[in-house]
């Protein structure tokens, strides 16, 4: 009695030569990483500000200020971003302002 036929899902060589290789994925950090990361880094930015409220001298303020002066520093650049954007849109309409006037200005 003949075995009755195999399925197969072999492909054949030509199939394997034109099918492209799936592209890899990129290794992403997951979002909860990143969740934790700005949370303690909020959190250690309200205590600092909790501190300097609660002082009554400079004495507790310049401890904290010398204990976490690097994490000061992001505070500082995620306050002054927006500032920095403020002045370089201003510059480069000042600019834009002064080419079209060249361009038009014949005398």
């Amino acid at each position: 009695m003949p075995h009755p036929p195999r399925a197969t899902h072999a492909i054949d060589a030509g199939e394997a030569r034109r099918r492209p290789l799936p592209a890899p994925e990129p290794e992403r950090i997951m979002p909860t990483a990143w969740l934790l990361v700005w949370t303690i880094y909020c959190v250690k930015l309200a205590m600092m500000l909790a501190i300097f409220w609660a002082a009554g001298t400079l004495d507790p303020m310049a401890v904290v200020t010398i204990s976490t002066w690097f994490w000061l520093g992001p505070a500082l650049a995620i306050v002054a971003s927006p500032a920095a954007l403020k002045v370089r849109l201003l510059r480069m309409r000042r600019r834009r302002a002064a080419l079209i006037a060249s361009e038009w200005s014949v005398g």
